[in-house]
């Protein structure tokens, strides 16, 4: 990994934390601001950062922001999400975690749910989450390790 990929690795990250506190809002693409309180889900913060970086689709080089559907049910479609990240997006093969990865997670058996993760001292997850209400940040623990099924890497940091 170039020294690039790691500092873009950090910036990421910090953009990330400036999407906690961002109301939940299912199909939301909008950060928190002062005079709002924004609303995106698990999809939606992952597109405003592949957004503010101008990060580019795997598949055919054009970016991620003109690759983005907000037309999904509440209720996820058995692989779609899975098939969606795979095509644009670099599965990451390797037994550890790094900043900025991103975990895609199963639920109720079905992956169906995104965030990004915060590597330092410990292991965190940044990610809306309807059960929450907002985008949080908190210790990536045994429960979401048990949902991880797949990690991916935006690709400016392959």
């Amino acid at each position: 990994m170039t020294e690039f990929q790691e500092r873009l690795r950090l910036e990421i990250n910090q953009y990330a934390q400036e999407w906690i506190g961002t109301s939940f809002h299912h199909q939301g693409r909008i950060k928190k601001s002062i005079a709002d309180d924004g609303g995106c889900d698990c999809l939606g913060l992952i597109m405003g950062i592949a957004k503010k970086f101008s990060f580019k689709s795997r598949y055919d080089r054009r970016l991620l922001a003109e690759h983005d559907e907000i037309n999904y049910s509440k209720y996820p479609q058995k692989n779609k999400l899975e098939e969606k990240l795979e095509l644009h997006l670099t599965v990451v093969n390797r037994p550890y975690l790094k900043t900025a990865d991103i975990g895609l997670f199963a639920i109720s058996s079905v992956p169906q749910h995104i965030g990004l993760f915060d590597v330092n001292t410990s292991t965190y997850l940044i990610h809306s989450y309807q059960e929450v209400g907002y985008v949080s940040k908190h210790t990536y623990d045994n429960i979401w390790c048990s949902r991880l099924t797949k990690i991916f890497n935006f690709n400016e940091l392959c």
